[in-house]
């Protein structure tokens, strides 16, 4: 990997955990889950792709809000793993929780 690739994905993995700690923080009030809802990502969603561009689905912002609800120290966060890493890591803690 590349230096530059290298600072492109820990800027990524740092914009998308402060993007979670945004939605957690302040629209739901440090709480674990907001009661509004999908409506109000969706909004979300659609704001920060109309500024930013692609990156900003609903799915993904919703993987930004577990992913610093997971990593709430942003220093324990690797530049080891991509956003993808991350992702699937989330996924699979998911599925741990339902069974």
């Amino acid at each position: 990997m590349t230096s530059s690739s290298s600072n492109l994905d820990t800027e990524l993995l740092s914009t998308y955990w402060n993007v979670g700690r945004i939605i957690v923080e302040h629209e739901q009030n440090s709480n674990e889950r907001a009661a509004y809802g999908k409506q109000q990502l969706r909004q979300i969603s659609k704001e920060l792709t109309k500024e930013f561009g692609r990156g900003f689905s609903v799915s993904n912002i919703q993987f930004m809000r577990r992913f610093y609800q997971a990593y709430q120290i942003q220093q324990t966060v690797s530049v080891k793993l991509s956003w993808s890493h991350y992702c699937e890591l989330l996924s699979i803690s998911d599925l741990d929780k339902q069974g």
